[in-house]
């Protein structure tokens, strides 16, 4: 009885040490999950502290290209990303983006509509105002995306879709979403829903999540969210973006050169 009491109690304090041993190269508190229960919502959220220098948060095309598609599982297995959530809008047919993409300070597709996130070279998120006649130097923002609609400004909800010159009926009924957030304290916040929610009520999540600027991704079929080794939500159809977190920058993880528009 007392040999085996022994051998538990070091099973126990080999195992409490190989928990509480550092891993090389890994930054577990700079990207996280949870599930929450937000706005009467269960919302699955992963947090990105963008002030560990060592996180990057960029765009990754369907099998590196514009103009094609490709199954989530892929996307995520190729580039192995630490979490991923889905990117920005595309014409079903064309599989071209609806707005602009940036990657490593280039512009790939320039559509200037709408509301565009952005990751600056000191590792901060923005949402910037992308309009026609009004350019803007993509070089500062090694990673942007075209998003909308706007959820919250400085804390309070600005949900208006027809605005912002979102026509699609999509938008204004209840669908599977995703957003993203920025709090205060430069955090993101990618957060998605499974089951179908409005517009508003997604804003309020975000507000209860804690965000002070926040705006939608693309959604329906498209909602998709991937933290680690576990893919949360998959999409009903292969995607032709995504945004994805690394813990860990990868200098060359992706392919070199600006993708043009397939066709």
């Amino acid at each position: 009885m007392k040999s085996a009491y022994l051998i538990a109690v070091v099973m126990t304090a080999a195992a409490a040490l190989l928990t509480a041993a550092p891993c090389a190269h890994a930054h577990p508190r700079a990207v996280g999950y949870e599930c929450r229960r937000v706005a009467a919502t269960w919302a699955h959220v992963v947090t990105v502290d963008l002030n560990d220098r060592e996180v990057e948060v960029t765009l990754v095309l369907a099998h590196d290209d514009i103009g094609r598609a490709e199954p989530f599982a892929s996307m995520i297995h190729r580039t192995r990303p630490d979490a991923a959530i889905t990117g920005t809008f595309f014409g079903v047919k064309g599989l071209l983006p609806i707005g602009n993409l940036v990657r490593d300070g280039r512009l790939l597709y320039p559509v200037a509509t709408g509301t565009t996130l952005a990751i600056t070279r000191d590792n901060r998120a923005v949402l910037l105002p992308t309009t026609a006649g009004k350019e803007l130097d993509w070089t500062q923002y090694p990673t942007a995306l075209f998003s909308g609609p706007r959820l919250l400004r400085d804390s309070k909800l600005a949900v208006a879709p027809w605005a912002e010159g979102f026509t699609d009926p999509g938008h204004y009924r209840s669908a599977r979403r995703t957003a993203v957030g920025i709090t205060a304290h430069n955090k993101l916040l990618l957060v998605a829903v499974a089951h179908p929610i409005s517009l508003t009520r997604l804003a309020w999540v975000m507000k209860g999540l804690g965000a002070r600027d926040a705006v939608a991704l693309d959604g329906g079929s498209s909602t998709a969210l991937h933290f680690r080794a576990h893919t949360v939500i998959y999409p009903a159809r292969s995607l032709t973006n995504i945004i994805a977190v690394y813990a860990t920058r990868r200098p060359g993880h992706m392919l070199a050169g600006v993708p043009t528009p397939a066709g």
